[in-house]
């Protein structure tokens, strides 16, 4: 996903199943591997606000029962450039 530093998109998980226990849905745990570039809010349930602060490239995870779902994210700069390529 590509994000802009200081702008926010949605991000919303669903892992097999969950959407008919609420319970696991809401108990899913988001994270950021750099907070520097890029953070989440609210940290838990289903969906989360993922913001941009910093150029470069990150990953934010998706934890439900153990089972971790990395997003790769890529944080433009305000004038619209972005990180080259690759992004793993």
């Amino acid at each position: 996903m590509t994000v802009f530093t200081g702008f926010g998109r949605s991000l919303e998980a669903c892992f097999y199943g969950d959407e008919v226990r609420d319970a696991e849905r809401q108990a899913i745990r988001w994270s950021s591997d750099d907070p520097t570039l890029a953070t989440v809010d609210p940290a838990t349930g289903p969906r989360t606000v993922v913001s941009g602060h910093g150029f470069g490239v990150t990953h934010v995870r998706a934890v439900i029962t153990g089972v971790s779902v990395p997003v790769v994210v890529v944080v433009c700069d305000e004038s619209g450039a972005c990180p080259p390529p690759p992004y793993r």
